[in-house]
């Protein structure tokens, strides 16, 4: 009977120190008793004692590298998408520099050709330019030439002019004569006739004055022919003469035209020499550019060759990261299996904080209530982000893997109050996270509307889950000493 009384209170000595983590206690419990069932209770009671600040450690260190894995992997796979996106584009925008950089060595290399021939063909130019500079400077010699005489021509036409104006004047002087000896000879004519009858009358005494009358008048005859014969030759001589006068004149305004065009041609040539030492000295300057283009083509060239076997450099560089990205994707993979397999893990060990003394703490319980409530808010406004530049974002579209989902897992909290929304939240955050999945295919399918849309949504169900996570926080803060979460 004394024996069961001693067992029984070393047994509730055990539980006191159980209770009050006296674990040397229980330390001396299991070095001085003799019953080996006291000893054995007394020694698990110590180990679970000491290990079990270590099991809820590792419990949280379990749910915080399901979390931190979990993160690990969204990034990891998001950004080996981009890797392996990117290196595709790269390697088609360095495959097309490839082509570029080929088309244009060859076009370099063409136009250096067409610039060492052009430049050739210039210099003929220039030589030729050349030669129609001295053909305009001997052309102008001769303008000079043909001025001096067209000069002395028109002076000497002027001369004729003149010579045959005072003709005309002489002819007229002529003509007054004429007509007075034409004068003459008539009255000798008639004088001769009265002599002849006068003569007649005299009879034989009137023979010899007859004789000399009859000659008069055949002389008279004679002159008056002669004089038509004169007037005749003058008229002659007059037409002529005004026609070599009008010949004069017109002579002289073309010699006028002649010189005036002469002088127009003369001052064309001027300024044609200007325009042709002009066009020489700038077709001199082009042959020398054209030189230096065709050199700084091939230097062109040297520089393509070298940039083209650097596009072939990244051309190979570009399919060694996106091999690199696959392989990252890869094992972005085989750490989601890791994940699940933590997971599991954090499932397990959310059992293991079923036990009593293993249970969850208000602290952390509302620690864990902070980190979500900060962690949706940050995904929330991650994903309107996104809808408003349309662009992806690594963020977690699978509810069950994120922070608060991985903590949802594990514990279950049996407060009714809290019970209650615990039960209802978890559809209500797998329907947010699946509207995250609905923006990201809208941003592939460039769907701007439905993104923003979708996004309006997803910043809805933040709010209500929000909301319902401070609800389950001031229930917990406001528990009385009796209540547990758990």
């Amino acid at each position: 009977m004394f024996k069961n009384q001693k067992i029984a209170k070393t047994i509730e000595e055990i539980e006191s120190n159980f209770n009050s983590n006296n674990l040397e206690g229980l330390k001396k419990i299991n070095k001085f008793s003799s019953n080996k069932s006291i000893k054995l209770s007394a020694n698990v009671m110590k180990i679970f004692r000491s290990i079990s600040p270590k099991i809820t450690k590792l419990t949280k260190g379990i749910l915080g590298v399901a979390i931190k894995v979990s993160t690990f992997n969204v990034q990891l796979l998001h950004f080996s998408k981009e890797l392996e996106n990117l290196s595709t584009e790269l390697e088609k925008n360095s495959e097309n520099l490839f082509d570029s950089i080929e088309e244009t060595n060859n076009s370099m290399s063409e136009i250096s050709t067409v610039m060492y021939k052009s430049a050739n063909e210039i210099s003929n130019v220039s030589q030729m330019a050349n030669s129609i500079f001295d053909d305009i400077d001997k052309n102008d010699g001769i303008l000079n030439e043909i001025s001096s005489i067209n000069s002395d021509l028109s002076n000497n036409a002027k001369s004729i002019e003149e010579d045959t104006t005072n003709l005309n004047k002489i002819i007229n002087e002529m003509r007054t004569i004429v007509s007075g000896i034409e004068s003459v000879a008539s009255n000798t004519n008639l004088l001769a006739l009265n002599a002849s009858i006068e003569a007649a009358r005299a009879g034989e005494h009137g023979k010899g004055f007859a004789i000399v009358a009859e000659e008069v008048r055949k002389l008279s005859e004679t002159t008056t022919e002669q004089l038509n014969t004169m007037k005749k030759f003058m008229e002659t001589i007059e037409t002529a003469s005004l026609k070599s006068l009008d010949s004069v004149s017109f002579t002289l305004k073309n010699i006028d035209s002649i010189n005036e065009k002469s002088s127009n041609l003369k001052t064309s040539f001027s300024k044609s020499k200007n325009d042709i030492t002009y066009v020489i000295n700038g077709v001199q300057e082009i042959a020398t550019k054209s030189e230096e283009i065709a050199a700084s083509s091939e230097e062109i060239s040297a520089v393509m060759d070298l940039i083209n076997k650097n596009a072939e450099n990244t051309v190979e560089a570009s399919k060694k990261i996106r091999d690199k990205s696959i392989l990252a994707k890869n094992i972005g993979n085989d750490i989601g299996e890791i994940e699940l397999e933590i997971s599991d893990l954090a499932k397990l060990s959310g059992e293991i904080t079923k036990e009593e003394y293993l249970k969850v703490s208000k602290e952390d319980f509302l620690t864990n209530l902070d980190k979500a409530i900060v962690a949706h808010t940050n995904w929330v406004d991650n994903l309107l982000s996104m809808s408003n530049e349309m662009k992806l974002k690594p963020i977690q579209i699978n509810g069950h893997r994120c922070g608060f989902g991985h903590f949802y897992n594990i514990v279950k909290p049996t407060h009714p109050q809290i019970k209650e929304i615990w039960d209802k939240i978890d559809s209500i955050h797998l329907d947010l996270h699946n509207i995250g999945a609905l923006v990201e295919d809208n941003i592939k399918n460039n769907q701007a509307s439905q993104a923003q849309e979708n996004s309006k949504k997803a910043k809805g169900k933040s709010i209500q889950i929000i909301t319902m996570l401070n609800s389950m926080k001031n229930i917990a803060i406001n528990l009385g000493e009796t209540e547990t979460i758990f």
